[in-house]
């Protein structure tokens, strides 16, 4: 299991302190992405869109970008082990 903070906002002082408190009670469960609060994922909703088809900031789609990295992680063909 894995845990993820989202609806980050880095000048709330609630957010800073709910952050302190997750890595506090589940330490390495805590995964280190923050993906900030942004109107831009709730209007994608309301389009029917995903949040990979969402109109938002640079700084929001670089955590998007990262967090999918770490939890599926693109793995070159020649590295791939293939099951048969």
């Amino acid at each position: 299991m894995k845990i993820l903070m989202n609806r980050y906002n880095p000048s709330r002082l609630a957010t800073k302190d709910a952050w302190q408190v997750v890595v506090e009670k589940y330490g390495a469960m805590v995964l280190p992405t923050k993906i900030r609060e942004s109107a831009d994922f709730q209007n994608a909703m309301n389009d029917g869109l995903s949040i990979f088809q969402a109109k938002c900031s640079a700084d929001v789609r670089s955590s998007i970008d990262e967090l999918v990295d770490l939890v599926a992680p693109i793995i070159p063909i020649e590295e791939a082990k293939i099951v048969q």
